[in-house]
C-alpha cells in the first residue's frame, strides 16, 4: 500500500494553494482531500471517463516518458493511483475560476515537492 504524505507537509501544501494570488483577492479556490483508494480510483475512473482520450496524437501529446489520460487510452485512473488526491473547486460562473485554480495549483508544487 502506498504511503500517504505526511499531515504537516499536507497541510503546508494547502496552504500554499490556499493562499495563492487570485483574480480580485478573492480567495475563492476550494481544496478537497481525498485519501480513500477506492474513492480516488472512483474519481480518476470519472475524470477519464469525461476526458477527450482522442486529444492526442501521433505528432501532438501531453508526454511520451509518462503519458496522460489523454495520450494513453489504456490508462484508467487520471491520478496514476495516487494515495493523496486534491481535488480543487472555484466559484461557479466566476469569470476566472479556471486561473484561480491553476495558480493555486502551481502555488501548491513547490510544496509539495521542496527539493
Amino acid at each position: 500500500m502506498p504511503q500517504q504524505i505526511e499531515e504537516l507537509v499536507l497541510r503546508q501544501i494547502l496552504a500554499a494553494g490556499l493562499y495563492a494570488p487570485s483574480a480580485g483577492g478573492r480567495q475563492g479556490v476550494i481544496l478537497a482531500v481525498c485519501q480513500n483508494k477506492e474513492i480516488n480510483e472512483r474519481l480518476g475512473r470519472i475524470k477519464r471517463a469525461n476526458s477527450h482520450p482522442s486529444m492526442a496524437t501521433a505528432t501532438s501529446y501531453v508526454s511520451k516518458e509518462q503519458p496522460s489520460i489523454a495520450d494513453d487510452p489504456n490508462l484508467k485512473n487520471a491520478f496514476y493511483d495516487a494515495p493523496t488526491v486534491i481535488t480543487m473547486f472555484a466559484p461557479k460562473n466566476f469569470l476566472f475560476a479556471a486561473e484561480d485554480c491553476a495558480v493555486a495549483a502551481e502555488n501548491m508544487f513547490p510544496a509539495a515537492n521542496p527539493g
